[in-house]
């Protein structure tokens, strides 16, 4: 969810789209399970370190990738070129510094939870990644409707003209934006590693179906994003259960069939 919210949230601002932003969710869990296996402690404690790898990816990337770009007719398009770019470049960077390998974070989490209708177990690690789901989004509200940076998003996205005129300054909000979206693809890749298995080409998946969830939500509506997170969720939990085989076939079918749907009642 956190990963779809930070694509939405950039197009929103931006009218951009980070293909940049699988990789460093896929990022965010290599982070987690490299310290979880290096000092076997609780691995919630080191959440905030893949929240900071995200974040400094993303200003590094703004910084030396996106600002160039900005000033050109075709910013829209040349930033698409250049964020799949970086996709590539991360992911074969995961390759090399962890191997083609899966990998999986195994804790207490993994092991204990509730048992439903008698033979439905549901691990720890779902209610946890649930719940630092809830916290990540009521911290985003937060920022983005009670704080001045929050308002400055909200004025660029209608209008960035206006927005100059009210002596917005667009290049910074821009940076904080591509940050805050790319500190929640770290987040949202701490709670992938919680919960699945992974590896350098994970991050693809997650990126096909973070687009799916935003085109069914709306392209810059974090509302209808979060709404669309919180359906292919629920399909997705139930299909692992019943038919884990065809889940992603179900996923993406089920997108597909959303935006068929929002598009029959937009018309």
């Amino acid at each position: 969810m956190l990963m779809s919210i930070g694509i939405s949230l950039l197009f929103g601002v931006m009218k951009i789209v980070n293909f940049a932003q699988g990789t460093i969710v896929l990022l965010g869990a290599y982070i987690l399970y490299t310290l979880e296996s290096q000092f076997k402690i609780n691995p919630l404690v080191f959440m905030p370190a893949s929240i900071l790898v995200g974040t400094i990816v993303g200003y590094v990337l703004y910084l030396f990738s996106i600002t160039p770009l900005i000033k050109r007719k075709d910013f829209e398009n040349q930033t698409m070129l250049v964020t799949f770019a970086a996709f590539l470049v991360l992911q074969n960077m995961i390759l090399l510094i962890w191997g083609p390998a899966p990998q999986a974070i195994v804790s207490i989490f993994s092991v204990t939870g509730l048992h439903l209708f008698g033979h439905v177990f549901l691990p720890e690690s779902y209610f946890i990644t649930f719940i630092a789901t809830l916290v990540g989004l009521l911290l985003l509200y937060f920022v983005l409707f009670k704080t001045n940076f929050g308002r400055a998003v909200r004025a660029i996205s209608q209008d960035v003209s206006g927005a100059m005129l009210m002596g917005i300054n667009i290049n910074s909000t821009y940076m904080l934006s591509f940050a805050l979206a790319t500190a929640l693809a770290g987040a949202g890749g701490a709670m992938v590693g919680l919960v699945y298995s992974f590896d350098p080409n994970f991050g693809f998946t997650l990126l096909l179906i973070s687009f799916g969830i935003v085109a069914v939500g709306g392209l810059g509506n974090l509302k209808g994003t979060a709404i669309a997170s919180i359906i292919i969720g629920i399909v997705q939990s139930f299909t692992q259960y019943y038919a884990i085989t065809y889940t992603n076939g179900v996923i993406y079918a089920t997108i597909l069939l959303a935006i068929l749907i929002r598009g029959r009642l937009t018309h």
